[in-house]
């Protein structure tokens, strides 16, 4: 807001001031997050827990609860809801997961437990091997990665394609991965190097 009269000069530098400002996450342990690292689509929390990553654009990606250790405010990342683990007060991540007819559902890497995919699962960063952020998922939840498809949230979609002969989309973290296929067609990894180090979706190509 403007309240020199005359000039700007009270907002002069503020936006970038606003960028390098930290932020607590919060969770009672949450890191001091830099604001302009806030829901930039990458997991930016050492202990890549992604908190930094779990409320944006208005949508919810994994959850808060009470500690089942000691109550305090704990987030638990989307890869941890429905692990038959309970890390909340009263097993809360664990509840209404058991799948039934006509539920969007999904079976865990992770055991194979066939699992109610919520909303708050669905869609959200990846976690990634810090020596190679580029092309390895290091937390995949569903197998056949169903967990990155049919997304809430518009700004998360990379394309739009038949799956299992429905039409759904794909998160934009699975695009030009190269890892399991996910669209009937392969669409999601139809890509083009258009320079060396440039590899991008050909439906991005020429998007202006």
């Amino acid at each position: 807001r403007r309240d020199c009269l005359n000039t700007m000069l009270d907002e002069k530098d503020c936006e970038v001031h606003n960028e390098l400002s930290y932020i607590k996450l919060p969770s009672y342990n949450g890191a001091h997050v830099p604001r302009g690292l806030l829901c930039n689509d990458e997991c930016n929390t050492a202990d890549l827990s992604c908190e930094d990553e779990a409320v944006c654009n208005g949508f919810r990606y994994g959850m808060y609860c009470s500690s089942i250790m000691d109550g305090r405010k704990i987030y638990i990342k989307p890869t941890l809801i429905c692990d038959g683990t309970d890390d909340c007060s009263g097993g809360m991540e664990e509840h209404d997961c058991q799948a039934h007819k006509g539920d969007y559902s999904c079976s865990r890497v992770t055991g194979g437990a066939r699992i109610r995919l919520k909303d708050i699962m669905r869609c959200g960063p990846p976690t990634f091997l810090p020596n190679n952020r580029k092309n390895t998922i290091q937390a995949q939840l569903c197998r056949n990665y169903t967990e990155q498809t049919n997304c809430s949230d518009p700004l998360k979609v990379g394309v739009v394609c038949p799956i299992n002969s429905y039409i759904s989309t794909v998160s934009k973290f699975m695009v030009c991965k190269n890892l399991e296929q996910v669209c009937d067609d392969h669409l999601e990894n139809t890509c083009e190097y258009v320079t060396p180090i440039c590899h991008v979706h050909k439906h991005s190509i020429c998007d202006q």
